[in-house]
């Protein structure tokens, strides 16, 4: 059932698995691809909700919504899913409210990312809320939340150092290439995928190996070729791909296919490489990990980690940020509240005063109607005051008796 006024911040919710909840194996079971998105959006309308944006990535699915019961969302999430309910129910976070928009804005400055200041979910979550937006399934309070966050990463980048220094998933899985290899070896490199994160993991890698080192595949030919004149490198059809592994010393996997793509009958005693797998769902059955060097990005994740004291350092910083932003915002968001209340109260004001000074003047009539604007506008500011000072105490007695 469709909300009567969906732009309510105590109906805005998050509920997603992370790294924080579950290991790999149980966050690819509840991953959305991107081939199911639209789908899983036209669902969702079928059961009356139409303000909800949908975060898959390999640390993360996360879906962010206004309703006022969770279920029908839950519902139509485990039935786009490998998962079940159980899983779901251990493995699982959810935020309402504040604390939702909190988790937003946390997730884009990289506080939430499994290596933080990891910047590169903050352009996950443009692309999503894009995503949103273009099938009409974004609201005006969620995208001035979603402004907000945005707003809020850009303070982290331009005035602090959380987000400094290469160690993203992309970084991680070029710094495992560098010392898995001799110094005076320039390994054969083949990257399957071509979407955001393999655009990141393509450019990353060129710039610690040579052109000739790289060859890249895709489902779509067109793209495929496009990548390859563009970046100068050579290109393997994709149909070739699983007939090809033993020619490559390391491949990495950064599709979102839904179902492996490499699976056990693949892998050749020919094969003596590395595969560095991105994907989530998994790009490969778990089962190679017992004949093959099989990396996922639990794994990658952990290399990075002695580089980040740096930026621990600036967590205090970037959530003072964060919590200054929610502020602002819910300044904002009260002040639009209570916006009709206010201007009632200052209607009567006007009036009050009008029939005071008529009954008994204290200025001159050709005077009244300036001094009563004045008056009303000091009274109105008056009350906007309370509401700010109500925010920033975390007195919400105090906005709400500005209406009794």
């Amino acid at each position: 059932m469709k909300l009567k006024d969906p732009n309510k911040l105590e109906h805005f919710h998050v509920i997603g698995v992370s790294y924080q909840s579950a290991d790999v194996s149980v966050r690819e079971q509840f991953s959305i691809t991107t081939d199911r998105e639209e789908a899983f959006y036209d669902a969702l309308r079928e059961v009356g909700m139409t303000d909800v944006m949908v975060i898959s990535t390999c640390n993360r699915t996360e879906i962010y919504f206004f309703s006022e019961n969770i279920h029908p969302l839950v519902n139509v999430w485990l039935s786009f899913t490998n998962g079940d309910t159980e899983t779901l129910m251990n493995a699982h976070f959810h935020h309402r409210g504040e604390e939702a928009l909190n988790h937003l804005l946390r997730v884009s400055c990289g506080l939430e990312s499994q290596i933080p200041g990891d910047f590169e979910i903050v352009m996950q979550v443009r692309r999503a809320f894009r995503q949103a937006k273009s099938l009409k399934m974004a609201n005006g309070l969620f995208e001035r939340m979603l402004n907000t966050a945005i707003h809020s990463s850009k303070q982290v980048k331009n005035q602090t150092s959380f987000s400094t220094g290469a160690s993203s998933v992309s970084y991680a899985t070029v710094r495992y290439m560098r010392d898995y290899f001799s110094v005076h070896t320039t390994p054969n490199i083949l990257l399957v995928g071509l979407g955001e994160i393999g655009r990141v993991a393509l450019e990353n890698i060129l710039k610690h190996f040579p052109q000739e080192s790289l060859t890249i595949s895709n489902r779509s030919e067109e793209k495929l070729a496009d990548f390859a004149d563009t970046y100068g490198v050579a290109s393997l059809p994709f149909s070739q791909l699983t007939n090809s592994l033993e020619n490559y010393d390391a491949i990495v996997l950064a599709t979102g296919a839904p179902e492996p793509i490499i699976k056990l009958e693949h892998i050749t005693p020919a094969f003596n490489g590395v595969i560095i797998d991105l994907g989530v769902p998994s790009n490969t059955e778990h089962a190679i990990g017992k004949i093959a060097n099989l990396v996922n990005v639990d794994a990658l994740s952990e290399i990075t980690k002695a580089t980040l004291e740096a930026r621990l350092e600036m967590v205090p910083i970037v959530e003072s940020l964060v919590s200054e932003n929610i502020q602002d915002f819910l300044i904002w968001y009260r002040k639009r509240e209570l916006l009709p209340i206010i201007h009632d109260m200052t209607q009567q004001l006007k009036e009050s005063l009008s029939s005071e000074l008529n009954t008994n003047p204290v200025v001159d009539y050709s005077n009244q109607e300036a001094f009563i604007e004045r008056m009303t506008k000091r009274y109105e500011a008056e009350l906007f005051r309370r509401i700010e000072d109500g925010v920033r105490q975390g007195k919400m007695e105090s906005l709400m008796s500005i209406a009794s």
